[in-house]
């Protein structure tokens, strides 16, 4: 939270757009009860991976709790978050994820909110933006973003 404080501070000290995205992975719970935990902490760190390896060096990946990773990118306006995260979800449900001689997939919804300089947002409110938009894309169908 510390760390999102000051970005979003350093955001509105040279006027820029800052947008936050929560991720979950859908039906996470039937990988988990197919596949067991183990499985399940190894689709979490190589989901990781590849939303490392998908953000520019300034953004920040942070797990947010359960099954949910967060996403913090500094100077994004909302239809530059919306291209990343369509970028991100079609390389995630695309990704083959291997376990013992099984290949299986995975896709995530994901929820974006950006504020713009001039808001007075805080965190917590960005993140509950999120959140709520990352709920109706799970409302929606999943495996799609949506934005505020």
């Amino acid at each position: 939270m510390e760390l999102f404080e000051k970005e979003i501070a350093k955001q509105q000290r040279i006027s820029m757009d800052i947008s936050f995205v929560m991720v979950d992975i859908d039906c996470f719970k039937k990988i988990n009860d197919t596949y067991g935990h183990v499985f399940g902490n190894i689709i979490l760190k190589e989901l990781s991976n590849i939303l490392i390896n998908s953000v520019r060096k300034g953004d920040i990946v942070a797990r947010y709790g359960g099954e949910e990773l967060g996403i913090i990118l500094p100077e994004t306006n909302i239809q530059d978050a919306f291209q990343l995260c369509e970028r991100i979800r079609k390389k995630i449900e695309k990704f083959n994820f291997n376990i013992r001689s099984e290949t299986v997939r995975i896709t995530v919804s994901m929820g974006v909110f950006s504020k713009d300089y001039g808001s007075k947002s805080t965190v917590n409110e960005i993140i509950l933006k999120a959140d709520d938009k990352l709920y109706k894309a799970k409302q929606n169908g999943r495996n799609r973003v949506e934005i505020n």
